[in-house]
């Protein structure tokens, strides 16, 4: 009966393709890292996403300042050209750069 019992476990475990205890373990181990490596790659798309919308920002921001030099210069052209004037301040706040680099865009 022992011997029976063996070989229909032997035939039920050669049709699954599972042979042991050990491959069992191993094909476990191989759906975990499948999965893992899944969660990765679309860890990986949305970063991608956000670094694309990151840049596409920037290059907003980059376009838009000449722009807005270009409001600078029209907002300031009868002001005097002088860093501590407070409309030349406050247009280089806006610009984010220093009030003396404005003067001397404006100069230019």
């Amino acid at each position: 009966m022992s011997g029976f019992v063996n070989v229909c476990l032997e035939q039920h475990f050669s049709a699954d393709g599972a042979t042991s205890p050990e491959a069992t373990a191993l094909k476990a181990q191989l759906e975990q890292v499948e999965e893992q490596l899944q969660q990765k790659s679309q860890e990986r798309e949305r970063l991608r996403s956000r670094r694309e919308r990151l840049e596409e920002e920037l290059e907003d921001i980059e376009d838009g300042e000449p722009e807005l030099l270009s409001q600078a210069r029209e907002a300031l052209e009868n002001t005097p050209k002088d860093a501590e004037n407070p409309a030349i301040q406050n247009w280089a706040s806006k610009l984010g750069i220093p009030s003396k680099e404005l003067v001397q865009e404006l100069e230019q």
